[in-house]
């Protein structure tokens, strides 16, 4: 009698990426419901960033008020592009 054959198990690195930034952007304090999607974008983007050919790895703060770039750098000027 042969056994019956289980379906292979799918493993999505996405899904888990996207489960670990919600979990980091939950434990920094940052309340908006668009920021965690936002970063596994920017996150995303990044992974695959290169400029003429070589891979690039940019430090990207991403903070949900203007106080936190303010308290990274104090006294820095700053030029809003948008707001949403």
């Amino acid at each position: 009698m042969s056994q019956p054959v289980s379906a292979p198990q799918v493993y999505s690195i996405r899904q888990s990426l996207q489960g670990l930034l919600v979990d980091f952007v939950k434990g920094s304090g940052m309340t908006c419901a668009s920021l965690a999607e936002i970063t596994r974008e920017l996150v995303g983007l990044l992974a695959e960033y290169r400029e003429e050919g070589t891979q690039l790895y940019p430090h990207v703060y991403v903070f949900n008020s203007m106080d936190g770039l303010r308290a990274l750098a104090p006294g820095v000027a700053h030029v809003l592009v948008g707001e949403a």
